[in-house]
């Protein structure tokens, strides 16, 4: 999925990540991938869809999820490094990227 002639989202920086590219979406939120430009590591960053932006009950929704991803420790689903409140939720997430991901 190849979005940044659309997305302006791709090569802007947001805290300490760059924005690189659009790697999914859906109900829950849009998936990107980024670089840490601090730590110099790939991650995932997942925002909260722009309609959703302004309704609580999905801002704690994204909350909840995020803390219960937070406290599985399983190979299959990234560790969550952070959570913040910018002008759309963030929710960072460290992830290894291979084949098998890049294809998503």
């Amino acid at each position: 999925m190849d979005n940044t002639t659309t997305d302006t989202l791709i090569g802007r920086v947001i805290s300490q990540y760059e924005v690189v590219a659009r790697i999914g979406g859906g109900g829950t939120g849009v998936v990107y991938k980024a670089t840490d430009v601090k730590l110099g590591r790939a991650v995932a960053l997942k925002f909260l869809p722009p309609q959703w932006s302004h309704d609580d009950g999905a801002k704690q929704q994204f909350l909840r999820e995020a803390q219960a991803a937070s406290a599985t420790n399983h190979r299959n689903i990234c560790i969550i490094h952070d959570i913040a409140r910018r002008p759309t939720t963030i929710g960072s997430c460290s992830s290894s990227w291979g084949t098998t991901e890049a294809g998503r």
